[in-house]
């Protein structure tokens, strides 16, 4: 279905507008949490796929839902596994792939496919405490927003529960 479009006549002036509903804005959200660990450990989280299924939390899952993540070069795969199967993929490469600072792209297929997006995520800190800030640009729909701002919180919370949980000092 494509984009409503309405006319206004203004003296001379013929304008186009686009009905808002139908067209997503470029947004951006931005997620930080404060981690008490090294930036390597939370580096390696964020990119080994055996970490990632653990910490990513996707919205609708549950105890039965699991994630399975895959990485070949610089493309990797997010299929989350539901009660009937593959209910939602996540495609996308890393464009920057540094120990403090990740770039990559971000496309949902599925029930909800979306549009490609970008991924930036800085770590700042020094020897024990980490900063995890997180920015997520894309052409979003109010509830994809609410639905990646949601996804990225909880999954951010996870990975921080995971790392200080396993973090022994000595």
């Amino acid at each position: 279905m494509g984009a409503q479009s309405s006319s206004v006549s203004i003296g001379k002036m013929h304008l186009e507008q686009e009905s808002l509903k139908t067209i997503p804005d470029l947004r951006s959200m931005v997620v930080t949490v404060n981690i008490n660990t090294i930036a390597r450990r939370i580096f390696e989280a964020l990119t080994v796929p055996e970490y990632q299924e653990t910490w990513l939390s996707m919205p609708g899952h549950d105890e039965r839902s699991y994630i399975a993540a895959t990485r070949i070069g610089q493309s990797y795969r997010l299929n989350r596994h539901g009660h009937s199967g593959i209910d939602v993929s996540v495609a996308g490469a890393y464009q920057v792939f540094r120990r403090n600072k990740l770039h990559f792209t971000w496309q949902e297929f599925g029930v909800s496919s979306t549009s490609e997006s970008v991924v930036q995520i800085r770590l700042h800190g020094d020897f024990g405490r980490t900063s995890v800030h997180l920015i997520h640009r894309g052409p979003f729909s109010a509830e994809e927003y609410e639905r990646h701002q949601e996804m990225w919180t909880a999954s951010l919370q996870k990975l921080t529960s995971l790392l200080q949980g396993s973090h022994r000092p000595q």
